[in-house]
C-alpha cells in the first residue's frame, strides 16, 4: 500500500515538474460555429477586420450659419468650376466662404489642429482635396500693428479639381486658446452649388456700343516710347462673378499704324446693377510717360450713365443702351 501511495506522488511531481519546463502543446479548435467573429465566412477575404472599421458611421451635415461666435454670411453658395480655356492659375480667381469671429473670441489666436475638420458631403461634386482652409488674423487686416487674434476662417475651393453639383461643406474647429467658454467645439455646415463655367443665371441688359476715336493718333504722336494701346470695358467686381452667364470684359489693341475710326461691338451681355470702368490705356516704356484716356459721351441716351474720375471712366446701365462715346480727357501719372 505505501508503495502505490510513493509511486503515485511520483508521477504528480513528475507531471508538476515538466509543466513547469515550458508550455504543454495545445491542439488546434475549430470553433469556427461558435466564434462570435470568424474572420472568413462573413467578412471579405481582402478587407479583413471588424465591420465597424469598414463602414464607420456617416459623417452629418447639418446645414448651420453660425456657432459659438463663429458665422457666415448665409446659408447657400454657388461658384463656377475653372474656365477650361485658363491656363494660369493667376486668371482664375479664389473662392472662398469666409467665416467671421465676434468678440468672444478675443485672445484666440491659434485653433486645436487635432479637432479640426473640413469635409464635403458629396465627393463626386467637391472632394475634400479640393478643401482648405486660411486663417485671417487681425494683423493681416490693419498691418504690423495688429494682434494675432483670429478675425476670419476662409474656406478655400479649387475651382480646377471641382464638378458641377450639389453639395455640402462642413468646417469643425476648436479654438486653442482664449475664454474657457469659446474653447469648444464649434461647426459651420453650408450648402454649396457648382455651375460648368459661365453657366450661373444673372439678369443682364444689352449693350451696343460706338466710340468714335476722332483725335487720338494725334494724341499718340505727343507721346513718348509707347509700347502699345488698348481699348477695354470691364466688371469692376468682375473676379466676384467668375463663371456667371454674364460679359465681365471686351478688349480691343489699337495698332499704331492703323487707327481705326472707331470701335464697334453689339449683343454685349451687361450685368444688371453692375459698373464697369471703360478707356484706352496706351503703355510706355517708363510708367510716367502711360497714358489714361477717358470716354465720353458723344449724344445723349438713354438707359446709360457715364462718369468721369482722373484715370477712369465708368458706365452703368438701367436696361437696354445703345452708347455713342468719344474720346475724353488724358491722365498721366507725371
Amino acid at each position: 500500500m505505501k508503495k502505490i501511495l510513493f509511486r503515485s506522488l511520483a508521477a504528480c511531481l513528475l507531471l508538476f515538474g515538466v509543466a513547469g519546463c515550458g508550455e504543454p502543446e495545445v491542439p488546434a479548435i475549430d470553433d469556427t460555429e461558435n466564434n462570435d467573429n470568424p474572420g472568413n465566412d462573413n467578412q471579405d477575404n481582402e478587407n479583413p477586420g471588424n465591420e465597424d472599421e469598414e463602414n464607420p458611421e456617416a459623417e452629418e451635415f447639418i446645414v448651420q450659419t453660425e456657432d459659438n461666435g463663429l458665422s457666415v454670411s448665409a446659408d447657400s453658395f454657388k461658384l463656377a468650376k475653372a474656365n477650361p480655356e485658363d491656363s494660369s492659375d493667376s486668371s482664375i480667381p479664389e473662392f472662398s466662404i469666409v467665416a467671421n469671429t465676434d468678440s468672444s473670441w478675443h485672445w484666440v489666436t491659434a485653433l486645436n489642429e487635432r479637432e479640426t475638420k473640413l469635409v464635403s458631403e458629396n465627393q463626386d461634386v467637391i472632394p475634400d482635396s479640393a478643401l482648405s482652409m486660411k486663417i485671417v488674423k487681425n494683423s493681416d487686416i490693419i498691418g504690423s500693428s495688429g494682434s494675432n487674434e483670429i478675425e476670419k476662417i476662409k474656406i478655400v475651393i479649387d475651382r480646377k479639381a471641382i464638378n458641377p453639383g450639389e453639395t455640402k461643406i462642413k468646417l469643425v474647429v476648436k479654438p486653442y486658446n482664449g475664454s474657457s467658454s469659446v474653447m469648444k467645439l464649434t461647426t459651420i455646415c453650408v450648402n454649396v452649388k457648382v455651375y460648368a463655367y459661365g453657366e450661373i443665371p444673372i439678369e443682364t441688359y444689352n449693350l451696343d456700343f460706338d466710340l468714335d476715336l476722332t483725335g487720338l493718333e494725334e494724341i499718340l504722336n505727343k507721346g513718348v516710347d509707347l509700347e502699345f494701346a488698348q481699348f477695354s470695358i470691364s466688371d469692376l467686381d468682375g473676379s466676384d462673378y467668375y463663371g456667371f452667364a454674364y460679359d465681365d470684359i471686351y478688349s480691343q489693341e489699337i495698332p499704331f499704324d492703323n487707327i481705326p475710326e472707331k470701335i464697334s461691338f453689339t449683343d454685349f451681355k451687361f450685368a444688371k446693377d453692375h459698373e464697369y470702368n471703360v478707356q484706352i490705356f496706351v503703355e510706355a516704356k517708363e510708367a510716367k510717360d502711360r497714358m489714361w484716356i477717358q470716354v465720353e459721351e458723344a449724344s445723349s441716351g438713354t438707359n446709360y450713365e457715364i462718369t468721369n474720375t482722373k484715370r477712369r471712366s465708368t458706365i452703368k446701365l438701367t436696361g437696354d443702351a445703345s452708347v455713342k462715346a468719344k474720346i475724353g480727357d488724358i491722365f498721366q501719372i507725371s
